[in-house]
């Protein structure tokens, strides 16, 4: 196997918006900790396969469709083969077309830098492939907590002590041929929000990769964001409410997840090897019905100044007999090696009952499953709380410009793409 790795610090040298937070109003105010995007390049002998990670929210077609056919020219990397990854984090620049609108602006500028890095990055981990020897490794952690707790009123993003969570974490390390560590990929299911304000930073998974690469001196450190649409950090007020920061919990946080992946690094891995096979396709998943022109004409006196545009714009659509769209394009894709290992990366913030039933069809094996992948469309719900609503159901697509929220069966239609894709 052959095996290169990079990083590139990409934190804005100037105020821009930050993506994460629609109540924000302002520029950023600086930096608490610097962003990076990473990229590791891994090929068995029929062309590379590159899994870039990034200390962002998540991407679009606007930021990830140039950058793919750059690569595609040069150096010929199909986007089958390219896996744009983002750890989430609530504290880094606004991207996307919608964010522009949605949190006051967007830097052009940066936009331009964010490109060229993420094409750089895959260029130069594909320049300095190696021999490499991988293993895999996994261990638990303990600092995400479910957030969906069910009331007399409704749901409510609260900690739920007794939903579903996975805490495992995946753990894939590259081996350069003096058998010292060169790159530590590894994976958590965990909203990064355990940072607010306007400071710019990558949350824990930021300060976990800090650490591991302390650790290891001349090793990379990337993190890949797990199906964590309903699970976040368990850092509370004294009322039992969530909360942002300070600084130092969530550095803590950090350090537990390192601590976790450092002692298992420890331990004997699991070799990864033989040759490396991807897949994408893109799965239609079907909305509830939209919205009547009654219901939106009430949403026009919402309080939220976003429902209140999105009202406007179904209207709009509406006058203009343009269709609503019946559905939502989820791009999936899958990366296996050898007869063991397998990768499942989903286009959305996926609910934990997804991945957990994904890891359920993949097996015990070597394997990640992540969400927050190349053109993320916003929350994909398990089916099991979709009757009870909620924000990661019903309270978010409006930020979206959808017409509704997914169905229900949106959860079997992923799954079931996942096992044709894995020939399960």
């Amino acid at each position: 196997m052959l095996c290169g790795v990079v990083a590139r610090c990409i934190t804005p040298d100037r105020p821009v918006r930050l993506a994460g937070y629609g109540s924000r109003d302002k520029l950023s105010e600086g930096v608490y900790q610097d962003l990076f995007v990473k990229a590791i390049g891994l090929d068995s002998g029929d062309g590379p396969a590159v899994i870039v990670t990034s200390d962002l929210l998540y991407f679009d077609e606007d930021v990830l469709g140039p950058v793919e056919e750059s690569l595609a020219r040069d150096p010929g990397i199909p986007a089958e083969r390219l896996f744009f990854t983002a750890s989430h984090t609530h504290c880094g620049p606004a991207l996307r077309k919608r964010d522009a609108r949605m949190y006051g602006g967007r830097d052009a500028a940066y936009m331009a830098e964010l490109r060229e890095a993420l094409a750089a990055v895959v260029r130069q981990a594909v320049a300095s492939r190696q021999p490499a020897k991988l293993s895999y490794r996994r261990t638990t952690c303990e600092i995400n907590i479910n957030r969906r707790l069910k009331t007399p009123t409704g749901v409510e993003m609260r900690p739920n002590p007794n939903g579903p969570v996975d805490r495992e974490v995946d753990v894939l390390a590259a081996e350069g041929e003096d058998g010292r560590a060169r790159a530590v990929l590894f994976g958590y299911a965990c909203h990064p929000t355990t940072m607010g304000g306007y400071l710019c930073g990558g949350d824990y998974p930021g300060f976990a990769q800090r650490m591991i690469e302390a650790a290891y001196p001349g090793a990379t450190a990337l993190f890949v964001q797990g199906t964590s649409g309903d699970v976040r950090p368990n850092n509370v007020d004294e009322r039992g409410y969530f909360k942002s920061g300070p600084r130092e919990v969530v550095e803590r946080y950090g350090r537990r997840l390192a601590d976790q992946v450092l002692a298992a690094m420890k331990e004997r891995g699991v070799p990864v090897e033989g040759d490396i096979r991807t897949a994408d396709r893109t799965v239609s998943l079907p909305l509830m019905p939209p919205p009547t022109r009654a219901e939106l004409a009430r949403a026009l006196e919402d309080k939220s100044p976003y429902r209140r545009r999105w009202a406007w714009e179904m209207l709009h659509a509406y006058d203009r007999n343009t269709p609503l769209p019946t559905s939502v394009p989820v791009h999936v894709q899958t990366l296996r090696i050898g007869a063991t290992f397998s990768l499942v990366a989903i286009a959305g913030e996926v609910c934990v009952e997804i991945g957990l039933r994904i890891k359920e069809l993949i097996g015990d094996g070597p394997r990640f499953v992540l969400g927050c992948t190349n053109r993320v469309i916003g929350y994909i719900p398990s089916k099991s709380i979709h009757p009870e609503g909620g924000y990661e159901v019903d309270g978010w697509y409006f930020y979206e410009g959808m017409p509704s929220h997914l169905a229900a069966s949106a959860e079997d239609l992923l799954v079931g793409s996942a096992r044709q894709m894995l020939g399960k």
